[in-house]
């Protein structure tokens, strides 16, 4: 967001739902040999921004 942080629970959510947005979207255009690996890159986006909601205002 231009460089500024995340600090509204209501943004940090919207990028949360993203990621899962996108992983639903995207998990079949993945190869088996690397959807784990892409599974764990979307999770670890997804604790990112479920830690911003946590620590929102």
């Amino acid at each position: 967001m231009n460089g500024d942080p995340i600090r509204s629970k209501e943004s940090a959510n919207w990028f949360h739902a993203g990621i899962e947005r996108l992983w639903k979207n995207k998990e079949c255009t993945y190869d088996v040999d690397e959807k784990e690996e892409a599974r764990r890159a979307y999770d670890h986006a997804k604790a990112h921004y479920a830690e911003l909601v946590r620590s929102s205002k």
